[in-house]
């Protein structure tokens, strides 16, 4: 809505303007009244949600915008508004949205051009002008030029409106500006013509052609909206917004400059010595409220009006009682939906702007009257007092120290009991409400607590429509007889007021009788108001108490005194006692529950046992009762547990219903024994077991078991229950066991217990706690032979061939009786032991004579660890085809020689060639690595020898290791044209130390689990200086790189100096960094990091191979990885030499 003053709020129909007078600044009324004098209220509806709108015509953007509000068009196409323009709002076009923006539109246009004009003006306006607020008519077309300013004299509500009959026209840089508090809000250009904004012109207001074209040429910007109710808009690079007015505060009329109303009602109220004696007694200066009159804030008496009828309501200045220049104010809301928030200056209407007298830097006089206005049933009214917030420069009221509202949800403490900060008390005879205000922070220590700070009465012109029937009737503060607190607990007083309607002289505390406790010598400073203590009797118990005053004595003669007692009060000065505290069942065992009754002498309050009892090995659930006397639970003890000394345990959080605290308490003693009995199961022999075998199963339990029933075993398969649980043999109250007679068949078999009890009754559980599982194993293992030359897989050999023979078995082997091979065919070979790989694994390395033709093996003596003896006939591979050992020489003859040999790249000489029929033979007699006999030097020497050796085990020898003896290692004979020697695995970061860094596990080379050669890489690297050395880690080729080292470079050097290492290639796109893996050859720390290639391997300890600690197994890559993902717990890690 768009009320004359500002969209979005409306004011009273009078805006006022300051103008100087002999009196001071006063403001001068700016009326807006149609000829009944009604207040006229032009509302633009739904079109008000818009920044740009059209009814009928298109909407056009060019080159780059910015703007905030909404943008629509009822019937016309809308564009340019993409790009890098920006629209801080939503686009509407042609839909239910825009056809009622444009039906209020037009309506409100018609509304608009319809005010009576207060001012008129030439069709030039500009050139340096000011001009004040006013609704201005122009016959014709009108240009803006040059600087215009709208001065709004003060006030930021004045309006500035401009009717124009023609088109509005401005000039290239014209400039539309505010002063005086003037607002965009507030400016409204409606013009029967088309509206043209020239280049770069700033504009300010609402602009609407009705109808007509609106152009808003390029560089220009708008604070305000563009209209047209027919025509097209055209916009080009500009900037608008709608404007938004700030809040203010409205006022009820003129003012002086002091502050003083000028609307007060003639003639005033005469306020008596006897009303206003009336009214200090009621609110005594320094007599703190809450101690002297309690009823007043804390009965829950109203402190805003209650409207039940139509009313003009008044409101009379009787005093203050500070120096501070307050303002006081009123708001309205519907007492059945009344506002939760608090209200804003738009929302409040200042009464008195000054609520200080002549002699205090005011001008208010007792008995000042305003009033604030007309209202309906169903109005509620409530007060502001807004701390010192006059403002004598500025003659407003300004930003103010504090408001302190009459609803006390809106003030700021945080508690209930300070956010009063107003009464009201009703004057039945002279039928008006007394309004006291104190105006500084309850929670201030200057706080004096006596809401005298700010004194009014309010009346109406039919007192009847207000309602006050929950407003304190002032008698009840004459003649009043109350305790401070009316429910007194144990160490609580309460202070005692004896209010009489004049002094009276000889009274002491004598003549009141106190029940259950004592009254201290009451005290006065006017001998009407009388002050003491009472202090409750201790052990009582007693909700009907009263203290009773005497008035029989001649001291009160002539006196007439209402209250002779006061009100009850009760008195609990008792505290609370555990009656009892026990459980049901004092020894628990698994599945067993107890309930838990806790007894209390009295009911208590805030009592919950989910937090304030304590259960010992077990959980209670949530305690009931019907009394709050009476309490029950369950408790559930812990299972797996045996404990003999437990207690539930009361803490002292809970209190009687007076509040007073309780005692803390336990149960007696209660055992738990929920720990089922278990069994390790173990075997007099090894799995797994051959049919016939008699195995005897032994099962220790936990804890010693009752004798009767005994204990059952029973072995199934594949998790099926056989059904045929048979008892064991007691050997002591823990052992048993059970001789199994192995059955045909293999596979799992698997243990389950049954049907024993611990001593105190639990049952044993049924799945063994270790030795669960058994092997069976009935069946012959089983191999398949593979051939090999130089490394490379062949399908037939050639003479003079050196052939390893490799058998895998199905299943391990034991080491003993060794395994054997013999073949028959070209060649007889006796049975001869194999060399083990692996458990699985055997080789024979076999030297080719000169014959061809088929050669089969058989394989013999090796058992599997069950004892089944090895199945001769290996599947597949027995047999392999032998060539005729030819081959091809320089002069292209068949020859059986070497010496002329043409090796497979087409050059003389070397190990190997071709055969006539394209195999390969081998005629060299360099080591190949293939076996013990044939160890080499190191994985780059047998690649040298045998370019087609493949990825695997070999054997190599050095007289520096090992004291010559050969070892195997893996060799990478692959990455980068192969010839690597793995000098160490990290697989898992346990077990390793600073002594088994550089060697681990030598003996069992492995890619996969956890093994280091460290120590013996400077022997096997291919030269002093210049040697390659490779890491990767989680994956084979990624996450590191191939270095060469520039230096006489260690493996186990022992400082962080090598760092003359160049990348040869990277396995990624990380890059050195303390987070990750740094330019230094690993080096040997005897510290967090044991391999690493960080400086500092306590601290940033990253691009670590070895560390001994709990990464997984190493931090390794946690930084700077580029587009890889870091690798902070890689998994495994790898380091190669070559």
């Amino acid at each position: 809505m768009i009320s004359l003053q500002a969209k979005n709020y409306e004011f009273n129909s009078n805006i006022y303007g300051f103008e100087e007078n002999p009196s001071g600044y006063s403001l001068n009324p700016f009326n807006f009244i149609n000829n009944n004098s009604a207040f006229i209220d032009v509302d633009f509806g739904t079109a008000e949600d818009f920044m740009l709108f059209t009814g009928a015509g298109a909407i056009a953007n060019a080159n780059t915008s910015t703007i905030t509000g909404n943008v629509g068009s009822n019937a016309g196409a809308i564009s340019g508004f993409g790009g890098d323009t920006v629209v801080n709002g939503t686009i509407e076009n042609g839909n239910a949205v825009t056809a009622k923006a444009y039906e209020d539109l037009k309506v409100g246009c018609a509304n608009l051009l319809g005010l009576e004009a207060t001012a008129n003006h030439s069709s030039v306006f500009g050139l340096g002008e000011t001009i004040g607020p006013g609704i201005y008519s122009v016959g014709s077309a009108v240009s803006i030029s040059g600087t215009l300013t709208l001065d709004a004299q003060g006030d930021p509500d004045a309006m500035f409106i401009f009717k124009i009959y023609g088109a509005l026209n401005s000039i290239a840089e014209t400039k539309v500006l505010l002063e005086n508090k003037a607002s965009a809000a507030n400016v409204y250009w409606i013009a029967t013509g088309a509206i043209y904004f020239d280049t770069n012109t700033t504009m300010i207001g609402t602009a609407i052609a009705y109808p007509g074209a609106v152009n808003l040429v390029a560089g220009g910007s708008i604070t305000g909206s563009l209209y047209a109710t027919e025509g097209d808009i055209a916009t080009a690079s500009f900037e608008a917004a709608i404007p938004v007015r700030d809040p203010a505060y409205h006022y009820l009329g003129t003012y002086t400059s002091n502050g003083t109303p000028q609307y007060v009602e003639d003639p005033s109220d005469v306020v008596s010595a006897a009303t206003q004696k009336t009214i200090s007694n009621l609110l005594p200066d320094n007599y703190p409220v809450p101690e002297y009159n309690p009823q007043y804030i804390t009965s829950n008496f109203d402190t805003n009006l209650k409207i039940e009828g139509s009313t003009d309501v008044l409101v009379t200045f009787v005093s203050e009682g500070v120096d501070a220049k307050n303002a006081l104010g009123f708001y309205t809301y519907d007492i059945n939906n009344p506002s939760t928030t608090v209200p804003t200056k738009d929302d409040i209407t200042i009464i008195f702007p000054n609520v200080s007298e002549l002699s205090s830097g005011g001008g208010l006089q007792v008995g000042d009257k305003v009033k604030i206005g007309s209202f309906e049933a169903g109005t509620g009214i409530g007060w502001v007092l807004i701390a010192d917030a006059w403002n004598s420069t500025d003659k407003e009221v300004g930003d103010s120290a504090w408001e302190l509202y009459s609803n006390p949800d809106y003030n700021q403490e945080t508690s209930a009991n300070l956010k009063l900060y107003n009464v009201l008390l009703e004057d039945t005879v002279n039928k008006r409400i007394i309004l006291g205000f104190e105006d500084v922070l309850r929670d201030n220590d200057s706080f004096d607590s006596d809401f005298n700070d700010a004194v009014f009465y309010i009346t109406a012109s039919a007192y009847e429509a207000i309602n006050t029937n929950n407003v304190v009737d002032i008698t009840s503060a004459f003649d009043t007889f109350v305790l401070s607190d009316s429910a007194l607990k144990v160490g609580e007083t309460a202070i005692v007021t004896l209010t009489f309607s004049e002094a009276v002289n000889g009274f002491s505390s004598d003549y009141i009788t106190a029940v259950n406790g004592t009254l201290s010598t009451m005290t006065t400073v006017d001998n009407r108001i009388w002050t003491g203590t009472f202090t409750p009797f201790t052990n009582i118990e007693d909700t009907t108490n009263i203290l009773t005053l005497d008035t029989s004595d001649t001291v009160f003669e002539g006196i007439t005194v209402l209250s002779t007692t006061t009100s009850n009060y009760e008195v609990d000065t008792l505290f609370p006692t555990v009656l009892s505290f026990a459980l049901s069942n004092s020894a628990l065992k698994a599945g067993e529950t107890a309930t838990v009754t806790l007894t209390f002498s009295e009911a208590v309050a805030g009592f919950s046992s989910d937090t304030d009892i304590t259960a010992v090995n077990g959980t209670i659930s949530t305690m009931t009762t019907d009394n709050n006397i009476i309490w029950t639970g369950t408790f559930t003890p812990t299972a797996d547990t045996e404990d003999a000394s437990n207690v539930l345990t009361l803490s002292a959080n809970y209190t009687d219903l007076a509040v007073n605290a309780g005692p803390s308490d336990t149960t007696s003693n209660y055992e738990v024994e929920t720990l089922l009995p278990s069994a390790d199961i173990t075997y007099n022999s090894i799995s797994p077991y051959k049919s016939g075998e008699t195995i005897i199963i032994t099962a220790t339990f936990n804890e010693a078991l009752l004798d009767s029933p005994v204990p059952q075993i029973d072995v199934n398969s594949s998790g099926i229950t056989s059904g045929n649980a048979t008892s064991m043999t007691r050997t002591s109250t823990t052992t048993y066991t059970y001789n199994y007679v192995v059955p045909a068949g293999d596979g799992t078999r698997t243990i389950s217990l049954s049907n024993g009890k611990d001593l105190v009754g639990n049952v044993i559980t049924s799945t063994p706690t270790s030795g669960t599982t058994f092997m069976l194993d009935n069946t012959m293992p089983t191999a398949s032979l593979a051939y090999s030359v130089g490394g490379t897989t062949v399908s037939s050999v050639s003479a003079n061939d050196v052939v390893t023979i490799t058998a895998t078995f199905n299943e391990n082997i034991a080491d003993s009786p060794g395994m054997q091979i013999s073949g028959t065919g070209v060649e007889a070979i006796s049975a001869t032991n194999m060399t083990k790989v692996s458990a699985t694994s055997y080789t024979y390395a076999w030297t080719m004579g000169t014959g061809a033709g088929t050669q089969t093996f058989a394989l013999g003596a090796g058992i599997d660890i069950a004892g089944n003896v090895v199945t001769a006939t290996p599947t597949p591979g027995a047999t392999i085809l032998i060539d005729a050992p030819l081959h091809l020489t320089q002069y292209g003859k068949i020859s059986i020689g070497s010496a002329d040999l043409i090796n497979k790249y087409g050059a003389l000489g070397g190990t190997s060639g071709l055969t006539v029929s394209g195999k390969r033979i081998s005629i060299s007699t360099a080591p190949d690595g293939l076996t013990y006999a044939t160890a080499s030097s190191s994985a780059y020497q047998i690649k040298q020898d045998f370019p087609g050796s493949t990825d695997g085990l070999y054997w190599i020898a050095n007289s520096n290791i090992n004291s010559g003896t050969p070892f195997q290692i893996y060799a990478d004979m692959t990455t980068d044209g192969g010839g690597w020697t793995l000098i160490m695995t990290n697989a898992l970061s346990s077990g390793w130390t600073y002594t088994n860094a550089i060697e681990r596990n030598t003996d069992t080379p492995s890619i996969a689990a956890s093994y280091s050669i460290i120590a013996w890489a400077d022997e096997i690297k291919r030269s002093a200086s210049g040697f390659q050395y490779m890491i990767d880690a989680g994956t084979r080729g990624t996450h590191g790189a191939i270095w060469t080292a520039n230096s006489s470079y260690s493996f186990i050097n022992s400082n962080n100096t090598q760092t003359n290492v160049t990348i040869n290639t990277k396995f990624g796109t990380w890059n050195y960094h303390n987070g990750s893996i740094e330019q230094r050859m690993p080096w040997y720390s005897n510290s967090q990091g044991l391999i690493t290639t960080s400086i500092n391997p306590n601290d940033m300890w990253w691009g670590t191979l070895i560390a001994n600690s709990g990464w997984n197994p190493a931090p390794y890559m946690s930084s700077d990885c580029g587009g890889d993902t870091c690798l902070p717990n890689p998994g495994i890690i790898w380091y190669w030499v070559r």
